[in-house]
């Protein structure tokens, strides 16, 4: 080791033992120690000429002399510097504060904001289940299944929001289809048939008003769509079709076989379930379906929803 690299260590290690606010004192007493020898040194023929008592008091006069302005100086610096560091700390704890504060207020504005928005989704669905007092509930329900299913998927926390808003408005676009046809007790004429084909588009029209997620808007106009092209509006296939909406329409396949219309009963689960497999890789996505299918198999009953209950259950009473 060389004798900069002991010296520098041996210094650090020094600094490192007295505090800082005892730095300044330190170095007044080594001022002062310096100049007082200088002077004892200039006066050597006086201080050997006096008594001892004498020389004692004229060391005394000189140190007084020359440590009154230095230890005034040196302590002084140190007393504006601790006074400095004080009033910045209280600048900091005061903005740190303020910094707190101002991050609350936004916090409970966005929990503001995020609850208007769920009851303007909310009011727009009861919108549609007014009209069409058959299926009342179904975009509720589809929500639920959906959010259930893309959790179990792995997906974000906001791919999960997107999916759940866009299924709770993905019919909104009947609020364009005459109420007769979507309460026809019977089946639809073709030319019936081509209305309610046009919900998904107006759907998206009346959402991209709304300054929500483009996702969203997607999840609106696809979730008729088809992996193999035979769905609606624009006949997409395979990956031209968001994740989310393939998501949505596994959700509304499940929900719509297994609930009241008009011009049937519910299905049933059972029936549900093998529409599901048939549709696997076909139609729907295979890796949503089979989501979907793990799902029943654990998850509770969904509110409102007919016949849907662990498929563990639909197997011990089959096996009863």
């Amino acid at each position: 080791m060389s004798v900069r690299q002991a010296s520098s260590r041996t210094g650090s290690t020094t600094g490192s033992l007295m505090p800082a606010h005892m730095r300044p004192l330190a170095l007044s007493i080594l001022v002062i120690m310096a100049v007082e020898a200088i002077i004892a040194a200039g006066l050597a023929p006086l201080l050997a000429s006096l008594p001892a008592y004498q020389c004692a008091l004229l060391n005394a006069l000189i140190l007084g002399i020359t440590a009154t302005p230095l230890l005034w100086v040196m302590m002084g610096k140190a007393l504006a510097a601790a006074t400095t560091g004080e009033a910045a700390h209280e600048a900091s704890r005061h903005s740190h504060a303020a910094r707190l504060s101002a991050e609350h207020d936004r916090a409970v504005a966005v929990d503001r904001l995020k609850r208007t928005l769920d009851q303007s989704v909310g009011a727009l669905a009861q919108m549609i289940d007014k009209r069409d007092p058959y299926t009342a509930g179904h975009q509720a329900r589809v929500a639920q299944i959906s959010e259930t299913i893309a959790r179990n998927l792995g997906l974000s926390d906001d791919e999960v929001e997107n999916i759940r808003l866009g299924a709770l408005m993905h019919d909104i676009g009947k609020i364009a289809v005459p109420s007769e046809i979507l309460t026809k007790p019977g089946k639809l004429i073709e030319q019936e048939m081509a209305l309610v084909r046009t919900h998904p588009e107006m759907g998206g029209e009346i959402v991209a008003h709304i300054d929500f997620d483009p996702m969203i808007i997607h999840i609106v106009t696809q979730h008729h769509e088809r992996l193999d092209g035979s769905g609606y509006p624009n006949r997409l296939k395979g990956d031209e079709i968001a994740f989310e909406a393939k998501i949505v329409a596994v959700a509304d396949v499940l929900e719509a076989i297994t609930s009241h219309r008009p011009y049937r009963p519910a299905l049933g689960l059972d029936k549900a379930i093998d529409e599901l497999r048939r549709q696997r890789g076909i139609t729907l996505d295979a890796t949503v379906v089979d989501a979907c299918l793990a799902m029943l198999e654990t998850a509770a009953p969904v509110t409102g929803m007919v016949d849907i209950v662990p498929l563990t259950a639909i197997s011990a009473a089959a096996s009863a």
